[in-house]
């Protein structure tokens, strides 16, 4: 997965700008119009509670809400800015950021071997590859890369954050989709931190669940998004939405929803704990008509993640975008 936190240009820094500031505003607002009277459909009456509280529009029958613009802009004004996003390291040291960076993308299911043989991922796999991604200077951030399918199912989650955190420094990302599985991540980074106070005030850690496309948030991803937003932890709202299936067939078409959805996300999260710091993120692609699936390495993945970058600096956030 490849990060930039969308800081200002720096000479000898090359930049892809698709869109011109027309192109933004335009797609900024036919987002607004989108949560305003489309609306998204939330899956979590608590969250439906909380929107409705801070004025947001609710139809509990279909489970639809729809956000006015001054909402919009209201919580949106809540985010820390770029310059105020930070990440420490296991050791509670600041983690120096860059223009752009990289970090490993998850979550593979198997492994190849030097051999070329294939075989199901283990814990073991997760341990040396957060070794050498430790190692590498370009890598900013870690997320667990594979599965650990040798251990039990219902507890893998904890095991692959184990196999990471005892094994690099950096920063880590982490997306569990179960929300009791979240409570126990988030104590094992307490200890760690030497409580939850001290994990919130330098966090090394960051939660992440994506949105449902289209224009939709899952209950057990509102939980988790809870959980890390209460503790005070920084959130990545990372849309997967694919044109051609779950949003339009054009791109500037899709990137509305995917802003719809991520933007919807974001604010939800300020409702929750005004603040809290929050990442843009995208893995937004095309769907493959022949094959029905998503390829993250076509082309037009990269150009929506250029312009996810824009969109992102335009909202003054941190993003990240998938590659390929």
């Amino acid at each position: 997965m490849f990060t930039e936190y969308g800081g200002e240009k720096k000479m000898g820094i090359a930049s892809l700008n698709l869109l011109s500031e027309e192109d933004i505003e335009q797609i900024h607002q036919a987002t607004v119009k989108v949560l305003e009277e489309t609306g998204v459909r939330i899956h979590y009456d608590k969250a439906l509670d909380i929107i409705e509280n801070n004025g947001g529009i609710v139809d509990r029958d279909t489970k639809i809400v729809k956000f006015p613009e001054h909402v919009i802009n209201e919580f949106l004004g809540k985010v820390p800015g770029y310059d105020d996003y930070e990440l420490y390291n296991r050791s509670g040291e600041k983690w120096k950021r860059r223009n752009v960076s990289y970090v490993t993308f998850d979550q593979g299911t198997r492994y190849t071997d030097r051999d070329m043989t294939t075989r199901p991922s283990t814990k073991k796999d997760l341990e040396e590859i957060a070794i050498v991604a430790d190692a590498l200077d370009a890598i900013d951030h870690h997320v667990p890369a594979v599965t650990a399918d040798d251990v039990p199912n219902e507890t893998a989650y904890l095991h692959e954050f184990e196999a990471t955190v005892l094994n690099t420094e950096k920063p880590l990302y982490g997306g569990p989709h179960d929300p009791e599985i979240a409570d126990e991540l988030i104590k094992m980074a307490s200890v760690i931190a030497g409580g939850k106070e001290k994990l919130a005030n330098k966090p090394f850690l960051e939660g992440g669940m994506c949105p449902v496309s289209p224009l939709q948030h899952s209950k057990p991803e509102l939980q988790v998004l809870f959980k890390f937003a209460r503790e005070g932890l920084p959130i990545l709202v990372l849309s997967q939405a694919m044109a051609g299936g779950s949003a339009p067939i054009t791109l500037p078409g899709t990137l509305v929803v995917h802003n719809a959805e991520v933007l919807s996300g974001i604010i939800i999260m300020q409702m929750v704990n005004p603040g809290v710091t929050t990442t843009y993120g995208s893995s937004t692609t095309t769907m493959d008509m022949r094959l029905g699936s998503c390829p993250v390495g076509a082309p037009e993945t990269g150009l929506l993640s250029a312009a996810v970058f824009q969109l992102a600096k335009y909202y003054d956030l941190p993003a990240v975008v998938a590659g390929s």
